[in-house]
């Protein structure tokens, strides 16, 4: 990951607050240029006079996607949601739009109301999803490179879908549970990161959610694009619904 440019958005809700601290911890940490954006949508000056503030006119998902690209940003850093208390439980329409639209790795904040403090180091354990396909390795070398950088331990995960989302007649969980480790060893060989894995069977989500709580995870990494989707393209469907229920900040590759 190339982390010299990190673009933060902000829309001055105390999300976006959050938001900020965590991207200019990360700034400190790996020397990066971070260039804080307010996107006007109704071509109004921004209501907060910043002398780091560069205020952009137009459509916000849009203009945020256009700005990361011309500054070459290596990481963009947002919240889930904006301002609103029932945005809380909504993934926010402009993060959902660079999600889907920006070309570099996008790190959400968690959207819980009881954010930890961020400490001197952002991430020590780190959870990485994989669907075992072709672009998992470049999905576990982004989890690995950041690792790297800050000194963080890395662990996968794969998720089995529940014996109901697969219609079979007969389900042998130790048998699908053995491949899928093996699968996991060969990812490690070829990718060059070796790292623990699990593997666990059961809804995407609460799955993963409940692993990160078990592992004391404090960033998951994920692939966002289809040819990087997690559990065997499942995260194209429930994408939204992972980063926004996750207990700790999520990083899509």
């Amino acid at each position: 990951m190339d982390l010299r440019q990190i673009l933060l958005p902000t829309d001055f809700s105390e999300a976006s607050a959050h938001a900020e601290r965590f991207a200019q911890r990360l700034s400190q940490r790996f020397r990066a240029t971070l260039t804080v954006v307010h996107v006007s949508p109704h071509g109004h000056d921004a209501t907060q006079s910043r002398a780091d503030l560069l205020v952009l006119h137009g459509d916000p998902g849009t203009e945020i996607v256009r700005e990361a690209h011309d500054r070459q940003a290596g990481l963009i850093v947002m919240p889930t949601h904006g301002h609103g208390t029932l945005r809380r439980f909504i993934l926010g329409s402009v993060t959902a739009k660079v999600l889907h639209d920006a070309g570099c790795p996008v790190l959400t904040t968690t959207h819980r109301s009881d954010r930890p403090e961020i400490g001197e180091t952002p991430f020590r354990r780190i959870l990485c999803a994989v669907d075992l396909g072709p672009a998992s390795a470049g999905v576990l070398r982004a989890a690995s490179a950041l690792a790297t950088r800050d000194g963080a331990e890395v662990t996968m995960v794969h998720v089995l879908p529940p014996q109901t989302m697969l219609g079979f007649t007969y389900y042998d969980p130790e048998r699908w549970t053995k491949h899928a480790g093996a699968m996991l060893e060969k990812l490690q060989t070829e990718s060059g990161v070796f790292a623990p894995w699990y593997v666990r069977e059961g809804e995407l989500a609460p799955s993963i959610n409940a692993l990160a709580e078990e592992t004391g995870a404090d960033l998951l990494v994920i692939g966002r694009h289809p040819e990087r989707a997690v559990a065997s393209g499942r995260l194209r469907d429930q994408a939204y619904t992972l980063i926004r229920e996750s207990q700790v900040p999520v990083l899509s590759v």
